[in-house]
């Protein structure tokens, strides 16, 4: 359908009158995906509304639910379509592993360099122009590739190398610590390349020594630091000074390992958001190993632990809760759990598999959905112990969404939040 013709129909379902409000966020949402448009519903409206030059005046604003409105269950039609998170960690994976990318990522020594120059068929010499019009083409096939990766971690990556939106215009910041420096910047395109052509700019210190005594890009930004660790330990500070300072800080933001270990990184957000004077936590490394590697969106994964420690936190009003942190490899994937051992569930079992309320809609929405699955096991109530299938692939699948049991137990006691990070 040609696009002016293509407009012009979008254009007369939005002025529908008829269609009611759920409708009506729900046609938005297509749309967006039909025109490429990304960002939150408030954001692809205006959008939306840019691209067509149209204002639909006479429909009722979208607003977020009040705070009294919030208490209650949100509709059904309110959760997304469902996302492999198996498409993240293997976008992320062969972002990793691909020959031009990964130096991205990683500081460049000299076995990197002669890799580099030789994919970039000048084997003899570093060309760091041609190095990097390779990021960019390289990059965009990985994003054609997994097309169903997350768009928030692709827009994160494009941003760090090109400080550009989805649609090439610049952006003034990238990341959650609204970082302005990338691999476009004029610092490196023009002056790094001018004093250091040969030198790429995230040298390790024993490569420096080959090239001029300017081969430091100086960057000099304090980051409130919610990933990085310094020295083994999570601080609440860290400086990012040089080039490789930046990519080391980007490597943090991706790949969970032995040096950038999730029981660390929890460990850190315990302290810098003071629940360790809430809640008893149990975590060691016999059950939550530090040297376990995934690839996942760390933000998120952060975003998501710290909603589900504040809800913990909101429903033990009585006691203080006491809560075991636990992480091991399965077959597929990796699973984190969040304990709540002194706690019942606070709805029956039928009615969690009915209807889950708005904290986990939200939660689905923006932090769970293309991260990983998401299950509950718990004391219900009544004699009714087991595991709950809150969002995974058997969920939303063949027809109508039914939540199942997953597994039932002769006891259970406390409340416990599964995460489940896909590889396959």
């Amino acid at each position: 359908m040609p696009n002016e013709n293509k407009y012009d129909f979008i254009k007369d379902l939005l002025q529908d009158k008829r269609l009611s409000q759920n409708q009506r966020e729900r046609l938005y949402l297509l749309i967006g995906k039909e025109l490429d448009i990304e960002g939150s519903l408030e954001e692809r409206v205006k959008k939306i509304e840019k691209v067509l030059n149209i204002h639909i005046a006479d429909q009722p604003p979208i607003e977020p639910p009040n705070e009294e409105e919030s208490q209650e269950p949100e509709p059904e039609e309110k959760l997304p379509s469902y996302i492999y998170p198996s498409n993240l960690y293997k976008f992320l994976r062969d972002y990793n592993q691909d020959l031009i990318l990964k130096y991205t990522c990683h500081l460049i020594d000299q076995d990197a360099l002669k890799e580099i120059n030789i994919s970039c068929g000048t084997e003899t010499y570093y060309d760091f122009k041609l190095y990097y019009k390779k990021i960019v083409e390289n990059f965009k096939q990985i994003e054609e590739k997994y097309k169903y990766a997350p768009y928030q971690i692709k827009a994160l990556i494009r941003g760090y190398l090109t400080g550009k939106d989805h649609k090439g215009e610049k952006i003034p910041y990238w990341g959650s610590e609204n970082i302005a420096f990338n691999w476009a910047n004029e610092e490196v395109i023009n002056d790094w390349v001018v004093h250091n052509n040969n030198c790429p700019p995230n040298p390790i210190d024993g490569l420096k020594k080959n090239f001029t005594d300017k081969s430091n890009l100086s960057i000099g930004k304090v980051i409130k630091s919610k990933v990085i660790p310094k020295n083994g330990k999570y601080e609440n500070e860290y400086r990012i000074r040089t080039f490789s300072d930046l990519v080391l800080y980007f490597k943090c933001l991706f790949h969970i390992r032995d040096d950038n270990s999730l029981h660390n990184i929890l460990l850190f957000q315990n302290n810098q958001n003071k629940w360790v004077d809430k809640v008893d936590f149990i975590i060691n490394e016999e059950i939550f190993p530090k040297n376990i590697e995934f690839f996942t969106d760390v933000d998120k994964l952060i975003q998501a632990y710290n909603i589900i420690i504040r809800l913990i936190i909101e429903v033990s009003q009585n006691q203080k809760p006491k809560v075991e942190l636990k992480l091991k490899e399965q077959n597929d994937g990796i699973e984190l759990s969040i304990y709540h051992k002194n706690s019942k569930y606070k709805k029956t079992l039928q009615n969690t598999l009915e209807r889950i309320g708005s904290t986990y809609t939200n939660l689905i929405r923006n932090q769970i959905n293309g991260l990983c699955d998401f299950y509950v096991r718990a004391d219900f109530g009544d004699g009714n112990y087991a595991k709950v299938s809150i969002w995974d692939k058997d969920f939303v699948k063949n027809g109508p969404r039914r939540r199942k049991v997953v597994e039932k137990y002769e006891s259970f006691e406390g409340v416990e939040h599964i995460l489940v990070f896909k590889k396959k």
